[in-house]
C-alpha cells in the first residue's frame, strides 16, 4: 500500500500512521489527506490480509471437499465483516475524518475471493461505510483523487493563473513595440546602405573616365603645367615643379 501511495500522491498528500481522533487514541496506518473549508479532513485506510482463513479456504478448494470449500467461504466473509467492523469504529471520526474509510486486501487473488461473497461489497458499504480495494482498484481510486487534487489546486490558483497571464500578455506586446521599431531602424539603415551603393556606383563609373588620360596636354592643362616643367627647364622652373608637386 505505501508503495502505491507514493506513486501516485505527494508525500505531503497522506499520512502515515495517522491520528484520526483528537485525543490521539487511535492511530491508522495511513490516511489521505482532503482540503475542507481550509482545514484537512482524513481518509483512513487500513490494510488486512486474513491468510489464515485464505490459505483454509484455498486448500479445501484443491481438495475439492464442497463442504469445507463452503465453511471456509462463510469463515472468510466473517473474517472480512469484523475487520470492516473495526475500522469503522476506530477510525470513521467525522469531521475530523471523512465519513467512510478504505479496507485495502493486499492480493488479488484474495479481493477476488472477496468479491465472490455475493452482497458481501455492498452490506460492508451500506453497515459499516467502509469500502474494499484490491491493488488495482485502489490505484485507481488514488488516480482520481489525484486528478481532484489538482483540479482544486488550479481552482485555488485561478487568480494568481490570471495575473500571470495578463502579465505576460503585456510582456509580449512590448516585445512587439520593441520588434517593429527594430524593424523601422533596420529598413531606414538598408535603404541607407543601398542609396550609398548606388553613389559608390556613379563615382566608380566616374572614375573610370579619368582612369587613363587622353594625352599629356589633357593632363597639363588639368594641373596648370608645361611641358617645360618637366622636360629640363630652368632651376626657377624645376623648383616650381617640385614646389607644385609637393602642394
Amino acid at each position: 500500500m505505501a508503495l502505491l501511495l507514493e506513486q501516485f500522491l505527494s508525500p505531503d498528500q497522506f499520512v502515515k500512521n495517522a491520528s484520526v481522533r483528537p485525543d490521539g487514541a487511535e492511530r491508522v496506518e495511513y490516511a489521505i489527506k482532503f482540503p475542507a473549508d481550509g482545514e484537512q479532513v482524513l481518509l483512513p485506510i487500513d490494510s488486512k490480509f486474513p491468510r489464515e482463513d485464505y490459505d483454509h479456504l484455498q486448500e479445501a478448494i484443491a481438495a475439492g471437499d464442497a463442504k469445507l470449500t463452503a465453511q471456509y467461504r462463510r469463515d472468510l466473509e466473517n473474517k472480512i465483516k469484523g475487520c470492516a467492523k473495526d475500522i469503522s469504529s476506530k477510525y470513521i471520526c467525522p469531521p475530523h475524518t471523512l465519513e467512510f474509510a478504505i479496507l485495502f486486501i493486499p492480493t488479488e487473488s484474495l479481493y477476488a475471493e472477496v468479491l465472490r461473497q455475493a452482497g458481501l461489497f455492498e452490506q460492508l458499504q451500506r453497515d459499516y461505510r467502509v469500502i474494499i480495494a484490491g491493488p488495482t482498484n485502489l490505484a485507481a481510486l488514488l488516480t482520481s483523487f489525484q486528478m481532484g487534487f489538482r483540479s482544486l489546486a488550479l481552482q485555488k490558483r485561478s487568480s494568481e493563473v490570471w495575473q500571470l497571464l495578463g502579465a505576460i500578455k503585456t510582456e509580449f506586446e512590448r516585445y512587439g513595440n520593441v520588434v517593429n521599431t527594430l524593424s523601422r531602424q533596420l529598413t531606414t539603415a538598408s535603404n541607407s546602405v543601398e542609396t550609398l551603393g548606388r553613389r559608390t556606383r556613379a563615382m566608380s563609373r566616374k572614375l573610370k573616365g579619368v582612369e587613363t588620360l587622353p594625352g599629356n596636354k589633357t593632363a597639363e592643362s588639368l594641373l596648370g603645367f608645361s611641358a617645360d616643367d618637366f622636360i629640363g627647364g630652368s632651376d626657377e622652373g624645376s623648383g616650381m615643379a617640385e614646389e607644385a608637386a609637393l602642394t
